[in-house]
């Protein structure tokens, strides 16, 4: 049997070729698990940057509007339209959309981010909804 550690491909086709073979108790469970949970921990990393990307493009767009280019509308546009794939692809991260510490760490960065040019009384407080439309572009 060949370790993960040895030979990833190696151990991934003997790990195939069992479970094909329903030799379940042969298995590198734990490692398989960590894998599968691997996997949705980074749709959820790569979506958090999407928005963590949108929402300091959009604050850029706010508060800095000698740098409101066609530049940054179109990275605007980009990283919406990549969150909004992602949403499609794979609607459980719309759960993140409501979660309140996912959304607080988002701001909260980018609002450090951008202290110099936000106070806490300025900073905005747009939804997820209006972070994702297509025609939200603040003033």
């Amino acid at each position: 049997m060949t370790s993960y550690d040895d030979d990833v491909i190696a151990w991934a086709d003997e790990q195939a070729g069992l479970l094909r073979a329903g030799k379940f108790a042969d298995i590198d469970m734990e490692r398989i698990i960590r894998l599968i949970e691997g996997e949705g921990t980074k749709a959820v990393g790569s979506f958090y940057g999407d928005l963590l990307l949108v929402l300091r493009h959009l604050l850029k767009w706010k508060y800095c509007p000698e740098e409101r280019t066609r530049k940054l509308r179109s990275l605007i546009v980009t990283r919406r339209r990549e969150a909004l794939e992602a949403l499609t692809r794979t609607p459980s991260l719309s759960k993140w959309l409501t979660d309140e510490s996912f959304w607080h760490e988002i701001w909260e960065g980018e609002h450090l981010r951008h202290k110099d040019r936000i106070t806490a009384s300025r900073a905005p407080t747009w939804s997820p909804k209006a972070i994702l439309d297509e025609a939200f572009f603040p003033d």
